[in-house]
């Protein structure tokens, strides 16, 4: 093992010194940190995706417009406008630095979303198809026990003129019989007459500090990231991802009488897959999965019924944002809850707000459920222009009786705020002009030790960024410690702790405008309280990106790893089809490899493909029940057109 580790390493190193230098990649770097095994596609992303697609004319565009931007926020979208009301159009970066006072890395951040020169799209149309199947054999279809083996998608986007959108999403999984297992349909309206936004099907609302609403995934923990301290208060948009539970779908009217004053009202009537208890008479929890190919998971289907009425009201101040929310959640069925009885209905009273004074950035919000059960969020971030150091730090508390399905907890990507309290604390540095260095620390505990894995967990991590002439380099640190009750088989009752942690190095390069490399190394250990340290595990991947042609892109990425179980566990970023992304989650020896090629066939025409081979030497069968792979290869094929008009 240790010989394995030494030559890769060296392979790493002599990779490095070819000449290159990196690309702004701040969207993989985002993703790059959603520590959670294939979620594969989010709103977020599709979001990111579409305006790339349909950039946003930043010397046209309105403070609504400019917030669809997830890196934007109220102060900063609004400084934009107001510049440009005062100096003129923009020109390019340099104006936007130099008028609008926004920092290198914003800028940098935005510019693959937005346009400076007066072109006017008077209709866009989007489609979308995606198609793809494992070519490996799996004990379920093999038995007959899944049906369809393809995954099937498709999405059309219509914008007939600014005011008008129509999406359309049709999505099966791998084994899924109906080919149109789940629907999403969306219309929006800009009625600026009566100066309103309606909206008609499905969608998403992310309110305050996102403990009552929130688009489906959360905010991971992400080192160097502002977002959870300078998230925009209040906004809503139409569904873009294939989630098949943690949306809304009804009608909503937005109403903004002046300038300063928004007014919302939403009302959402969904079915929701769930499991029950055995007398089926309450929800033991939500079955938020979406798969419906065998029989048990076809059971779980659309069980209980979701009717949301909710109202909230903003108002923006020259410095800040402040807003007010109400909603009223009802169940079909009871939900069974940690700390409290059963409930079919929920109502929730929120208060939320954002401040921003010189170098100072406040943000917060305290929700309550029944008036007595609250969830208390707040936000301190402070960074300036033209101090090098920026730092933030936030707070939290969901009472145990706490839950929201469509809210979510600090630092989870799919689960709602309940019986935790903790901090985060972050910190980024310019040391140098090419040298930044970054770091956070997480503390949770639960309130209550009744709960379901009551575990305390602390983490932090380090990273430092360098840039060497034509060389980028990322070292990183991460320590995870989790400490909690166990029960053994004798159920003898014990506290044990289990200490992670993980060292990056990441190199980067150029060797020309059309060739880019990249390699990695990663290392694990674990140990538990008590026991000497049991091993470790290691994940090394080199990476060719090429672009011989401007219309052609290859990528060709080969992985080794061996990682003795899964408290070694390690996430691996994947590039994918467009709109989507992997996060692999390693575990076994094996070594893996894909293949992606993205190609522009005519002006409006794209084609992308991808081939995946993962192999486990040492095991004759991957996985467990009738998700078994009949064999230690893993391959997948997938494929995808687009067509933008």
């Amino acid at each position: 093992m240790r010989k394995t580790f030494l030559s890769l390493f060296f392979c790493m190193m002599v990779s490095a010194t070819m000449i290159w230098a990196q690309e702004s990649e701040n969207l993989e770097d985002i993703l790059e940190n959603f520590q959670d095994a294939d979620i594969g596609q989010t709103d977020f992303l599709e979001m990111l995706k579409d305006l790339q697609d349909h950039p946003i004319n930043i010397n046209r565009a309105t403070l609504r417009e400019l917030l669809r931007i997830p890196f934007l926020n109220q102060q900063t979208a609004g400084s934009i406008i107001r510049h440009r009301r005062e100096i003129g159009q923009y020109s390019g970066k340099t104006d936007l630095l130099e008028a609008a006072a926004l920092s290198e890395e914003l800028v940098d951040a935005i510019l693959p979303y937005i346009e400076f020169q007066s072109r006017r799209r008077l209709a866009v149309f989007d489609y979308r198809f995606r198609i793809a199947g494992a070519l490996h054999k799996t004990r379920a279809f093999v038995e007959k026990r899944y049906g369809n083996p393809l995954y099937v998608y498709q999405r059309i986007r219509w914008r007939p003129n600014p005011d008008v959108q129509v999406g359309l999403i049709w999505e099966k999984d791998i084994g899924e019989n109906n080919i149109l297992d789940f629907g999403s349909f969306h219309f929006k309206y800009h009625w600026r007459k009566a100066k309103s936004h309606i909206q008609i099907g499905d969608y998403n609302i992310e309110a305050g500090q996102r403990l009552v609403f929130s688009s489906t995934y959360g905010s991971p923990l992400v080192i160097a990231n502002a977002q959870p301290f300078t998230a925009t208060p209040f906004r809503w948009r139409s569904k873009s991802a294939v989630d098949e539970n943690a949306f809304l779908r009804g009608i909503l009217w937005d109403y903004s009488p002046g300038a300063a004053t928004k007014i919302t009202m939403a009302y959402s009537r969904h079915s929701l897959d769930a499991t029950l208890s055995p007398d089926s008479q309450m929800v033991a929890s939500m079955y938020t999965a979406g798969y419906h190919r065998s029989e048990s998971e076809e059971k779980k289907r659309d069980l209980v019924d979701e009717r949301i009425i909710a109202a909230m009201l903003n108002r923006s101040f020259a410095k800040g944002h402040a807003g007010l929310l109400a909603a009223n959640v009802h169940y079909s069925l009871p939900i069974e809850q940690n700390e409290a009885q059963p409930r079919d209905q929920f109502n929730y009273i929120s208060a939320y707000y954002s401040m921003q004074k010189r170098l100072l950035h406040l943000q917060g919000e305290a929700a309550f459920l029944e008036g007595k059960y609250p969830a208390i969020q707040q936000t301190l971030f402070l960074r300036s222009r033209d101090i090098p150091i920026a730092f933030g730090t936030l707070i939290y508390y969901y009472h145990p009786a706490y839950w929201a399905f469509h809210g979510r907890g600090f630092g989870k990507t799919g689960a709602p705020p309940m019986n935790e309290y903790g901090y985060f604390q972050s910190i980024t540095a310019r040391m140098l002009p090419k040298t930044k260095l970054a770091a956070y620390f997480h503390h949770a505990r639960p309130v209550s030790a009744s709960g379901a894995f009551p575990f305390v967990r602390s983490t932090y991590q380090i990273q430092l960024g360098q840039s060497l002439r034509k060389i980028d380099m990322l070292f990183r640190f991460t320590n995870r410690l989790r400490r909690g009750p166990i029960v053994d088989p004798n159920r003898n009752f014990a506290i044990t702790g289990l200490k992670t942690s993980i060292l990056r190095l990441h190199l980067t390069a150029a060797v020309s405008r059309s060739c880019q490399l990249s390699t990695r190394f990663e290392m694990s250990w674990a140990k538990a309280e008590g026991q000497a340290q049991s091993g470790n595990g290691f994940n090394f991947y080199w990476d060719v990106r090429l672009r011989p042609h401007k219309n052609l892109k290859l990528q060709l990425r080969w992985t080794q790893f061996d990682v003795p179980g899964f408290d070694f566990r390690l996430y691996e970023f994947e590039n994918d089809l467009p709109g989507s992304f992997r996060n692999i989650l390693l575990t076994g020896r094996g070594y893996k490899w894909f293949f992606l090629m993205s190609l522009r066939l005519l002006e409006n025409w794209r084609l992308a493909v991808k081939y995946r081979h993962m192999v486990y030497p040492d095991t004759p069968t991957i996985g467990s029940g009738l998700n078994t792979i009949l064999g230690n290869r893993r391959q997948e094929l997938r494929f995808q057109i687009q067509a933008v008009y």
